[in-house]
């Protein structure tokens, strides 16, 4: 009868500890590449609230003991559904900081792109946190960037515009998009045409300053290509530079001149 009674004691013990760790935060959705930020408040002396996590019935082992934490998901494929179980103390409760990054988004695309006299507009749809966007210019058989823009972090659809400087006769553009998970998206191909006249700069031998006909970007590089001065202008100062050979990039040509 005493070992049956202690047996019913022990038993009623464990039911009441395994109720204590009984609460749970169930979260689902699907894994965009960024993991989940929890808060883990300290109870006592040496423990924490959280007790367990899960995370598509793959146990968090060892469980981090700090009072915040990021939840490791990146063995979980890109796009792929996740359900993420965070068990823990009764008398605390942790938080998810971050929840939204496993809701279902809309799958990334353009909307549309256009280019002004004066710059580029473009709309998108599916952002994701932390990518970019970056503006391109065909030029000599090769897409270089221009520009680097932080996405604004909107599923819905969003709109930019960026200031561009237009070369003398036909412009090629598009708009590359890098998400978080590393993919990449590229607009449609815009062409402007303008019809400015070519600039042209002088002297050829230079004592003091480089002049163009109009305001131009300008690089100016010596013989290795360092760039030694940029800027836009119509006239760069060059008495600073040693005498000789040095080239100029503008538009899209490099020309050759000397420092006397």
């Amino acid at each position: 009868m005493i070992l049956t009674m202690r047996y019913f004691i022990i038993l009623i013990f464990l039911f009441i500890q395994t109720f204590s760790y009984a609460q749970e935060i169930v979260l689902s959705g699907y894994y965009n590449g960024i993991n989940l930020f929890v808060q883990n408040p300290k109870i006592g002396e040496d423990q924490y609230c959280i007790t367990n996590i899960v995370v598509n019935g793959r146990r968090a082992s060892p469980l981090k003991q700090n009072s915040s934490f990021d939840i490791e998901m990146s063995f979980v494929e890109i796009g792929a559904p996740v359900e993420v179980r965070i068990q823990y103390h009764r008398e605390c409760t942790p938080r998810v900081l971050n929840g939204d990054v496993i809701k279902k988004r809309n799958p990334f695309r353009f909307v549309f792109i256009k280019v002004t006299d004066s710059d580029i507009k473009w709309s998108s749809k599916g952002e994701r946190k932390y990518g970019k966007y970056f503006v391109r210019r065909f030029n000599k058989n090769h897409w270089n960037t221009m520009h680097a823009i932080n996405c604004k972090n909107d599923n819905g659809t969003v709109e930019y515009d960026h200031p561009i400087r237009h070369f003398s006769g036909e412009n090629k553009y598009q708009i590359k998009y890098l998400d978080s998970s590393g993919k990449s998206y590229y607009s449609d191909t815009v062409t402007y045409s303008i019809s400015k006249p070519p600039v042209t700069f002088s002297p050829g031998k230079v004592k003091k300053e480089l002049t163009f006909s109009r305001k131009i970007q300008y690089r100016i590089m010596d013989i290795s290509g360092k760039v030694l001065k940029s800027g836009f202008s119509d006239v760069v100062d060059c008495k600073n530079l040693e005498t000789g050979i040095y080239y100029v990039a503008f538009e899209n040509q490099i020309r050759q001149f000397t420092k006397k």
